[in-house]
């Protein structure tokens, strides 16, 4: 019996912007989720927190993202940036990758344990957060970077893993996205929430695609991507906590400690619900050897282990 990851060798779609354009198509209602910045105007009344949802506080961080969104544009334009992300397929696939993984946490059991929503404009810019991921049964979240990685631009993915080490996770300091709506209480709020960087391939990527594209996406249920998101994260968590734990009495530790324990928690009861203890000898050697090819999950257990190293 076929394997539910297997996919035949085919055509790249991005090869084809008219598939492109209607996967975009499909995809919208992932989109149409995001925050609006303007139906926060009023949030968080009677908190500290509510001068931060004035129109005028609004307007600042509107005028914030078209700012960036131009210099983005501006410096991919007179780099080739973009011209060379459109020709190796990365922009496309990043887009893609972030809207498919959250669809199917959402409506076709990946994770088991969460549900997910994609991050207003200026959070993604603001917070480099692409998605926050809810827990439905313990009390938490976590924020996830979503990065398309190959061959061609692994160092990308390994700058941003450097950053959030550098600039956060060793000041104790951890990620705030202003504009959440929960996707339960559609309660509109800010919220502290530890960043994680998973990395996607491109074939991970073009298989899920060409799935949506025919009409397959409850295919993808059983699919491998899932485990390695974990694996990724399990893997983040555990040199941060080692970090952490030898620097006890550190300034500002104490909160952010806490909030990585909570994700540790989390993540050992989303593999309970994943199966992870009753998977068959044959998808553990096939998830084995994925794993083993997986650029992104090398670079994180390489530079987890570089830490160690350090301390």
């Amino acid at each position: 019996m076929e394997k539910p990851w297997k996919f035949k060798k085919e055509k790249s779609i991005l090869e084809d912007y008219e598939k492109l354009a209607f996967l975009s198509r499909k995809l919208e209602k992932v989109y149409a989720n995001r925050p609006n910045l303007n139906d926060f105007v009023g949030a968080m009344k009677g908190t500290k927190f509510e001068e931060n949802y004035t129109q005028e506080r609004i307007d600042d961080d509107l005028a914030f993202v078209n700012f960036r969104r131009s210099k983005i544009e501006e410096k991919e334009s007179s780099s080739g940036q973009r011209e060379l992300e459109r020709k190796s397929g990365s922009f496309a696939l990043s887009e893609i990758s972030q809207a498919i993984v959250v669809d199917q946490i959402n409506n076709y059991g990946w994770l088991k344990d969460f549900k997910a929503t994609m991050t207003s404009d200026y959070d993604d810019l603001s917070v480099g957060i692409d998605a926050v991921l809810k827990s439905k049964n313990e009390k938490g979240y976590l924020g996830a970077a979503f990065d398309f990685t190959s061959s061609v631009n692994p160092m990308i993915i390994n700058k941003k893993i450097r950053d959030e080490w550098d600039f956060r996770i060793k000041k104790g300091s951890v990620p705030t996205v202003k504009y959440f709506r929960d996707p339960d209480t559609q309660k509109q709020q800010s919220l502290v929430v530890p960043k994680f960087i998973i990395g996607i391939s491109r074939e991970d990527v073009e298989n899920m695609a060409r799935a949506y594209l025919e009409n397959r996406e409850d295919s993808l249920a059983e699919y491998r991507l899932q485990y390695l998101i974990i694996e990724q994260i399990e893997v983040q968590l555990n040199y941060i906590l080692d970090f952490y734990d030898k620097h006890k009495n550190g300034k500002n530790f104490g909160l952010a400690r806490k909030q990585y324990q909570t994700v540790e928690k989390i993540i050992k009861h989303t593999k309970n619900e994943m199966g992870y203890g009753e998977l068959p000898m044959d998808k553990k050697l096939e998830l084995h050897e994925y794993f083993k090819n997986s650029i992104a999950l090398d670079l994180i257990k390489s530079f987890g282990l570089a830490r160690e190293v350090e301390q």
